[in-house]
């Protein structure tokens, strides 16, 4: 597929000769010309104020957030990638147990906890840290977590079944 072919089809499909339509749509500045256009969606930029405020709370000591099973996917990577990467094992046990991260059933959220869990070496984390590298096989989830996991080879054999021993070594052998 070109550009022009997917130009042509668009217009032939969804277009259908509206030229007001066309206009609008700005479509050859998007396709072929630098930059954004003008009629791009510009983001709110007090759409994570209450996430940022929440992980102030969060790291001067008070609890979870409350609307977290709430959030959208954005908002919980935000809380989870902004908050302090050094973290006590109360705070993530805290964090584990009210939000039920080990048991997040998206993958870009399940990844971003168990990024965090691992820089800080949390081992209630490992079965769902072992799960995931087993089924996951996207470069984008697993080789962080392995390069983490390598820093520390101790602390990856305390995998149950040695999995995340086996595979740290074979990533960074």
């Amino acid at each position: 597929m070109t550009s022009k072919r997917f130009l042509a089809d668009l217009r032939a499909q969804l277009i259908k000769g509206d030229k007001k339509l066309e206009e609008k749509l700005l479509l050859d500045q998007w396709v072929y010309e630098p930059g954004l256009p003008a009629n791009v969606a510009r983001p709110d930029p007090q759409a994570f104020a209450a996430v940022d405020q929440a992980v102030t709370a969060y790291a001067g000591g008070n609890s979870t957030p409350a609307g977290f099973s709430d959030w959208t996917t954005a908002e919980r990577l935000r809380f989870l990638n902004t908050l302090p990467r050094k973290l006590d094992k109360s705070r993530l046990d805290e964090l584990a147990q009210k939000l039920r991260l080990n048991e997040a059933g998206n993958n870009e959220v399940l990844f971003a906890w168990l990024k965090l869990a691992v820089q800080n070496r949390y081992d209630p984390a490992i079965p769902a840290l072992e799960k995931f590298l087993a089924m996951q096989g996207r470069r984008k989830f697993v080789l962080p977590l392995f390069e983490e996991l390598a820093k520390d080879k101790e602390w990856a054999c305390r995998s149950p079944n040695g999995f995340i021993r086996r595979s740290a070594q074979a990533t960074t052998a």
